[in-house]
């Protein structure tokens, strides 16, 4: 009997070493889906090289769901919109991202380096949910224009959206993070000007709360090597 409860005791201390050597464990990241298509992954990639043993979840969904995921605890951290959070949250600044246009390569707009915004008036747009912070920001932008822009169909999905537009349902206004999915599906992305739109993304963590050992070493990892390149995503890119 002793024998057995010593062997236990050498369990769980091996256990907890390589749970403190960031051997062991299990990091739960939320981020708005544009992060999550792009950057996200590489970020994971670079993580799991001498990590292999640490399992990672991704949650990926809008930016009140990433909200409520970081205050409720189910994620460690998350990867939004940072303009306004509650103050709850501690947040970490990464860049900017510009918001672009994405439409058939033979559209009228797709011979413009960048679409002022009043051109958007009138033509029918392929879009995420109401809720969605990327929806509002175009709504607002629009209502201070002097007009409202028309939603003709509503999807909960990037992949779906590109789907819509590549079928001639509409256009689509989209976070810099998409146009890697939108240009490979053989879609043209203007960025809007005049004015042009844009958000600062982030990282979000939940106050006063402790990270375990590898959810701190994938932050740490985020801070030291978000891609330079990424800190004003999707500035000038045509296609």
């Amino acid at each position: 009997m002793a024998l057995r409860i010593l062997d236990d005791l050498r369990i769980s201390l091996t256990n907890m070493r390589e749970i403190a050597d960031e051997q062991r464990g299990q990091v739960i990241v939320s981020a708005v889906m544009s992060v999550a298509h792009t950057s996200l992954a590489r970020m994971v990639a670079r993580y799991r090289t001498d990590r292999q043993g640490v399992e990672v979840h991704i949650r990926e969904g809008l930016h009140g769901t990433v909200l409520e995921d970081v205050r409720s605890g189910i994620a460690d951290l998350g990867i939004t919109y940072i303009d306004e959070v509650h103050p709850a949250l501690d947040c970490i600044p990464l860049g900017s991202e510009a918001l672009h246009v994405v439409l058939p390569v033979g559209h009228p707009l797709a011979g413009q380096r960048g679409i002022p915004f009043i051109k958007l008036r009138g033509l029918q747009l392929v879009s995420l949910p109401r809720e969605s912070r990327i929806r509002r920001i175009a709504d607002l932008a629009a209502t201070s224009a002097g007009f409202s822009l028309m939603h003709s169909v509503s999807v909960t999905q990037f992949a779906t959206l590109i789907q819509f537009v590549l079928a001639g349902v509409g256009i689509a206004i989209v976070p810099g993070g998409a146009l890697p999915e939108a240009l490979s599906a053989g879609l043209a992305a203007r960025p809007i000007v005049q004015p042009s739109i844009s958000r600062e993304l982030g990282v979000i963590t939940l106050r006063n709360r402790s990270l375990a050992p590898a959810a701190s070493s994938f932050l740490d990892l985020i801070r030291q090597q978000w891609p330079a390149s990424e800190r004003k995503r999707g500035k000038g890119k045509r296609s």
